[in-house]
């Protein structure tokens, strides 16, 4: 998955391969938890990956490469290849099934929303149409209570510009009331 023409071989692969064999292939892929995190990235094998999660069929496939990926997800989502597996993810599953890296991505908010490839996957798991904020309390009042560092920082203020362009009112509120004293000096600053 690693060889440009491998990939090929690879992919034309999981198109014909039954239920048992993709059940096979996940347990195998997961099993070395290393070669998954190299696999994710890598150029080639991070589109394999992307491919490869395309082509689960069942919920015990999706939960067992949610499960292993949510183990790599702080070390692959500064990548920018690693990045783009994990935002696959929720392109591809359900809410429901996406929750654990979810989870995650709460736990490591500041962390993500000052990095240019985790502030890009915040800004896709925020902007989904399935994201229900009233669900997610929690990476809500991170970005409440990160909002005065997240806004002096180059990446960082990034996020704190999407949140107010998608309009989520409540929260907009709570930044601009902490924001309120640092307006000048916010805007005089440069990164």
């Amino acid at each position: 998955m690693f060889d440009k023409f491998g990939s090929t071989v690879i992919l034309n692969l999981f198109k014909v391969c039954n239920e048992q064999q993709m059940d096979q292939l996940v347990s195998s892929v997961t099993a070395d938890l290393h070669f998954l995190m190299l696999l994710c990235l890598n150029c080639n094998g991070s589109g394999a990956m992307m491919s490869f999660l395309s082509s689960l069929r069942t919920p015990k496939q999706k939960s067992d490469m949610i499960c292993a990926l949510k183990r790599l997800t702080p070390r692959i989502v500064y990548d920018d290849f690693g990045f783009t597996v994990v935002a696959r993810c929720f392109d591809i599953f359900s809410p429901e099934q996406t929750q654990p890296i979810l989870d995650l991505i709460a736990d490591h908010f500041l962390d993500m929303a000052t990095d240019e490839s985790g502030c890009r996957l915040l800004m896709k798991v925020l902007g989904r149409k399935a994201f229900l904020l009233e669900s997610h309390p929690s990476i809500i009042s991170k970005i409440a209570a990160d909002v005065s560092q997240l806004s002096r920082h180059r990446t960082g203020s990034c996020m704190v510009m999407y949140v107010i362009d998608v309009r989520m009112d409540n929260l907009v509120r709570d930044i601009v009331g902490q924001l309120s004293g640092d307006f000048a000096l916010l805007s005089m600053h440069k990164h």
